[in-house]
């Protein structure tokens, strides 16, 4: 799968069957490949690859969640993986979970 201008790379993981993919699930799907790549690459290699993570956490984050493991997606890779603290309250993740609860 490529999402505008991300080409396949060699996967060191083996691809998992998921049974009810969603694209949020497809995106992520790519995005932990690309991770996992990173481990094998150079540190120019590796500039690539975040850019290309970039682009992809973007995409899942621009769509709306169908199922629970979407939201999960989104906030493994609003965090990469915990690497990072969450976003802001004002960042777009946030606002989508106060809609969900139905809070303001």
């Amino acid at each position: 799968m490529t999402h505008e201008g991300i080409s396949k790379i060699e996967r060191p993981m083996p691809q998992m069957a998921y049974s009810s993919e969603t694209t949020i699930l497809a995106l992520f799907h790519e995005w932990q490949h690309l991770r996992a790549a990173m481990h094998f690459s150079d540190d120019d290699e590796t500039a690539e690859i975040d850019k290309k993570m970039t682009i992809l956490e973007n995409e899942i984050l621009a769509k709306s969640v169908d199922q629970v493991s979407d939201l999960a997606a989104k906030i493994i890779v609003s965090s990469r993986w915990g690497d990072l603290a969450l976003p802001e309250t004002s960042h777009r993740l946030w606002a989508e979970l106060r809609g969900m609860v139905g809070a303001c």
